[in-house]
């Protein structure tokens, strides 16, 4: 019985491989093209001491080096704790956003910097997050307090675009 459930095993090994690994493998390739290229965009066109607002936190924060405000509160929930007085203390540069997620109420208050998109999106369900934007206030206004909404209502002050170092 022990060799014939190790067989029965082996043979389900062997034919859900094949599509498991490639399905793995195009997952990869999507967080490579969108949120690891974004973080790599942030960290080649933002100031060493810019901070980011993203709605995926981790290879934006990573690969970016960069002070993150995770949009979706997980790494920074005083963001919904007292957002007023969070936000006053952290204005942000730079926005790492899925549009698919949230949105500027006034999206003319904002300028897109940078659009990624990967091909084929199946780390998820929702093929809309194949598509993410870098986005900030243009320079030469002041500080601009920007609201969203999406999967979260919240406002952001977001200070003028400026390039890296």
């Amino acid at each position: 019985p022990l060799l014939a459930l190790l067989a029965v095993g082996l043979i389900g090994a062997a034919f859900t491989l094949a599509p498991t690994a490639r399905r793995y493998h195009n997952d990869v390739r999507n967080i490579q093209e969108v949120q690891v290229a974004m973080g790599r965009w942030l960290d080649a066109h933002t100031p060493a001491d810019a901070r980011v607002a993203a709605t995926d936190a981790g290879a934006v924060r990573y690969f970016g080096r960069r002070p993150v405000v995770d949009l979706m509160g997980l790494n920074t929930p005083e963001l919904y704790w007292d957002r007023d007085a969070y936000v006053a203390a952290h204005p942000v540069d730079a926005l790492a956003i899925m549009p698919a997620w949230v949105r500027p109420l006034d999206p003319s208050r904002l300028h897109t910097y940078a659009t990624l998109r990967t091909r084929d999106y199946t780390v998820t369900s929702y093929p809309a997050m194949a598509r993410q934007v870098v986005a900030g206030v243009p320079p030469g206004g002041g500080p601009a307090r920007i609201a969203f909404r999406g999967l979260r209502r919240f406002h952001l002050d977001v200070r003028p675009w400026r390039t890296g170092d």
